[in-house]
């Protein structure tokens, strides 16, 4: 017997809506200002936007770093979110890396780690690790 996996999309994207927030994802440009130049910049103004509901968790977990541990190294205090993303989402691509981020408000969170869960090939939705 097999298993239908749009039921499980549909579930996925129904809870999603009913306990996320509008945020919107975030790509820089990916086409060179120059492309005799590969090195150069992109173009400035050709960044992706697709506006998403995310459901945010772990909201207190704090980690330090600070590059190299050494003792006169500075620690930085940051805050690491997990964040649920619906694949039903339209405009959303079908790979999510991490040189996507989320706009939350005024908030810029950089994605960290980027996780879809497909099983079956289907896929349900994607579970991000951003870093405020």
């Amino acid at each position: 017997m097999a298993i239908d996996y749009a039921k499980f999309l549909a579930l996925g994207k129904r809870l999603i809506d009913e306990n996320g927030r509008s945020v919107t994802l975030q790509r820089p440009s990916q086409t060179l200002d120059d492309v005799a130049r590969p090195w150069g910049p992109a173009l400035a103004d050709d960044e992706e936007s697709v506006p998403v509901i995310a459901v945010f968790l772990d909201p207190d977990r704090r980690q330090t770093t600070s590059g190299d541990i050494q003792p006169t190294a500075q620690l930085e205090e940051f805050k690491r979110y997990k964040v649920l993303v619906s694949a039903d989402n339209a405009g959303l691509p079908t790979e999510l890396g991490t040189e996507w981020y989320i706009l939350d408000g005024s908030r810029r969170l950089e994605i960290v780690i980027s996780k879809a869960v497909k099983p079956g090939g289907t896929l349900i939705y994607y579970e991000l690790e951003v870093r405020a």
